[in-house]
């Protein structure tokens, strides 16, 4: 049966992120790798009394199909939030729920990729987006990541180069794997590039809220004055990630053809997921309490990591200082990390090895860490391990 598999799931098959989730509960394993939410985090008691409130009162609704683009009331709850956050009006008409973000990842890539079309894409890049896109059979040109975001003057040599993008995908906060966070500048450099270009921009904001004290810079999505950006948001970090939902954000025509592709891959995404968290947004106390909760326990996980990072790597690797988040990215030279990863399950320690998150040309010196779900004992025993199988490379 194998050998009826399409030509492209090649490209769409690696096994990195299923062993190192696999590894994230393993027995034995201290894992430094998986891109979880801390459990600890998850608001049980809410989601248990709300659960139990809307199936008593909404069962007909909650426990039966729904409208393909979302239910009413959770797509003018979002509609809502960002119309607040982004100081200018955004209608439930624009918003999209999808199962996870990275239904929506598929979605643009199914509306907007033909095969051998080009994405213009960070280096290095969300892995699980390259994953997506590549189904497509799509080529890649990358712009080099900076600690304060990509090389503004890079990416308008390459818009008039004439090599025509499909469109260009971001994760200008927090990103994954980096953790860098791009300037205020830069975003309105990339914006008013993109306008001038007519370059589309897919924008990946997973991370946006879980800064550790400053809010960082406005999305691009928020600068955006005209239908330039795609914005894509999840639940999946500031509440828990099995209820599976996310949402797109774009003009009304775009979201009324993305709704119709949609249909065809699974009707529409779990009701009760999305009655609950509409409850969640709508519930303003809960909300803001959570967002402070999970801020404040994020933000001691990687003071505690950059200090014990400092002691165990000071003379011998890199890495990134993020200001929000939930990884930072470690360059060690002169070591391979795939067979690194490998030396290092065996000590006991995962990590992310950095080398899938690279579109074109990876470096394999490079690794993606958390901080998120290991308790601080737990996180300078793994560290320390490092350390010691770095000196032995």
């Amino acid at each position: 049966m194998s050998n009826n598999f399409a030509r492209r799931v090649r490209k769409m098959a690696d096994d990195t992120v299923v062993n190192t989730l696999k590894l994230a509960s393993q027995p034995g394993i201290i894992s430094l790798g998986g891109g979880l939410p801390n459990p600890d985090l998850f608001p049980v008691e809410f989601i248990r009394e709300t659960v139990d409130r809307l199936i008593k009162e909404n069962s007909h609704q909650v426990l039966q199909y729904g409208p393909t683009p979302g239910l009413p009331v959770l797509r003018a709850s979002i509609a809502s939030y960002l119309s607040q956050k982004w100081g200018r009006a955004v209608k439930p008409e624009q918003v999209l729920i999808t199962t996870g973000s990275q239904q929506a990842l598929d979605l643009v890539g199914k509306a907007f990729l033909d095969k051998s079309d080009w994405v213009l894409v960070e280096n290095p890049s969300y892995l699980a987006a390259l994953l997506a896109f590549n189904g497509y059979e799509v080529k890649y040109d990358t712009l080099q990541l900076k600690p304060g975001g990509i090389d503004s003057g890079e990416l308008e040599k390459k818009l008039r180069s004439g090599k025509k993008y499909q469109f260009a995908y971001f994760i200008p906060t927090f990103q994954n794997p980096t953790g860098v966070t791009w300037n205020e500048s830069v975003r309105r450099q990339t914006l008013a590039l993109a306008k001038q270009h007519g370059l589309m921009i897919i924008e990946d904001d997973p991370y946006g809220e879980l800064y550790f004290q400053s809010v960082p810079p406005a999305s691009l999505a928020a600068l955006d004055q005209g239908n330039t950006v795609i914005y894509l948001g999840t639940f999946s970090k500031t509440f828990c990630p099995g209820l599976r939902v996310g949402y797109l954000v774009a003009d009304e025509n775009t979201v009324a053809t993305l709704t119709l592709i949609k249909q065809a891959m699974d009707l529409h995404s779990p009701s009760l997921s999305q009655a609950l968290v509409a409850e969640y947004l709508q519930d303003q106390k809960t909300y803001h309490d959570q967002m402070e909760k999970i801020r404040v326990f994020y933000r001691e996980k990687v003071r505690f990591m950059m200090k014990e990072m400092e002691k165990q790597f000071k003379n011998v690797a890199s890495w990134t200082k993020p200001a929000g988040g939930l990884f930072t990215w470690m360059t060690v030279p002169g070591i391979d990390s795939r067979t690194f990863y490998h030396e290092a399950i065996k000590a006991g320690v995962s990590f992310m090895p950095g080398y899938p998150f690279y579109a074109n040309r990876p470096d394999y010196s490079t690794l993606r860490l958390t901080f998120a779900t290991v308790g601080e004992e737990q996180m300078k025993i793994a560290l320390e391990r490092l350390k010691r199988l770095i000196k032995r490379s």
